[in-house]
């Protein structure tokens, strides 16, 4: 195995220990909410179409098909996050990382990596691994918050110095994104705003008849998907806020410890 960078503070029996880490619960609300809006979406659009009551639609069978394409794509899609909650996992030992995926897995032992290259891309970090025959990217923000600052860690204390590249820009990047709770507050409450006057906008106008039946529906519930994913970014920067006025960073500043090399 090759010489870890830095002494983890994880004790020995956690350094030695395989370990599964599951996607964020968030996954989950993702799946069933949209499966749920793009399948009612799917049935009514193409029974209406099908059924074209009022003569709306000259080519019923083609808009049929068009609506089936369109929300039965979307459907598919909250479907296989829904089967990626369930389905995947990260797993590292103290000798590989293995990436179980819903089509299929990929492993690296750290003995064999060639190049672990620190990415703040996507939204909270990644790393991506590279060996003689696999190349695989570990996303942090697929992992729940709680557990995000373990992997890093591990990883960060598996794979030899030598092999490592930006791993300061990782960190830089990744501080300047936690600098300021406060700007993403207020994005977060614009966001939720916006989805906010989306929602109540067709109850306004709904009741004078303007929108409608199964179109007041859709128009109401992405809405209130959109409001519910909005006010959970405002409670996480609240609760970031008050953390940080406490001196305590919680879960974030777990983080942030291990990726400015604080956590030895």
């Amino acid at each position: 195995m090759p010489s870890p960078t830095t002494e983890s503070p994880l004790n020995a029996d956690a350094e030695q220990a395989t370990k599964e880490y599951r996607p964020r619960d968030s996954h989950w609300w993702v799946g069933v909410l949209g499966t749920a809006f793009f399948g009612q979406a799917l049935v009514v659009s193409v029974g209406l179409a099908l059924w074209n009551p009022d003569g709306a639609f000259p080519n019923p069978a083609l808009f049929a098909a068009v609506f089936g394409l369109v929300w039965g794509g979307f459907t598919l899609l909250c479907v296989y996050v829904l089967a990626d909650y369930y389905r995947s996992r990260l797993v590292i030992s103290p000798e590989s990382v293995v990436q179980v995926g819903v089509l299929r897995s990929k492993g690296i032992e750290f003995d064999d990596v060639q190049e672990a290259w620190w990415r703040v891309v996507p939204v909270g970090g990644s790393l991506k691994l590279r060996d003689s025959r696999t190349r695989m990217t570990v996303e942090f923000a697929n992992v729940s918050l709680a557990e995000r600052a373990e992997v890093i860690e591990r990883l960060r204390s598996h794979i030899a110095v030598e092999r490592q590249v930006g791993w300061e820009a990782f960190v830089t990047g990744n501080a300047e994104r936690q600098a300021n709770p406060r700007v993403a507050l207020a994005s977060s409450l614009l966001l939720l705003a916006t989805f906010g006057s989306f929602a109540l906008a067709p109850l306004v106008v709904g009741p004078r008849g303007w929108i409608q039946g199964p179109n007041l529906t859709q128009l109401i519930v992405p809405n209130l998907l959109g409001v519910a994913l909005a006010g959970r970014m405002v409670w996480r920067a609240w609760d970031r806020m008050r953390a940080e006025r406490r001196g305590d960073g919680g879960e974030i500043s777990a983080i942030e410890e291990v990726v400015s090399g604080k956590r030895r």
